[in-house]
């Protein structure tokens, strides 16, 4: 699981540019890049200093970070068939404010 793509995915969708996405969470903009990345994974402290400043729960994030590597071969049809429905709910019960449409793709 990376949570990369994802937390980059809602960081531009917030519409906050690296730096000052990484001056509100506390850490450099070169260690923000390199979890958004996949380079390197944040300590617990970050992760959730970044939740923080997305307004998204960890377990949201993690949720909407799996990929089907994370998921063991006799599990995929499940959930190729289930995913999709699971985290558009997910989005809309964490992360949808004011009826504005959330995506992560």
């Amino acid at each position: 699981m990376n949570i990369g793509p994802t937390l980059q995915k809602l960081r531009k969708q917030k519409g906050v540019n690296q730096t000052d996405f990484s001056k509100e969470v506390g850490i450099s903009q070169t260690a923000l890049s390199q979890i958004e990345n996949g380079t390197t994974t944040p300590h617990k402290a970050t992760m959730t200093r970044i939740c923080d400043a997305l307004n998204v729960t960890e377990e949201l994030l993690v949720i909407l970070s799996l990929e089907n590597a994370n998921i063991p071969a006799d599990k995929q049809q499940m959930f190729d068939t289930l995913y999709p429905t699971v985290k558009d709910f997910m989005l809309k019960i964490f992360y949808e404010e004011d009826d504005t449409p959330v995506t992560v793709d």
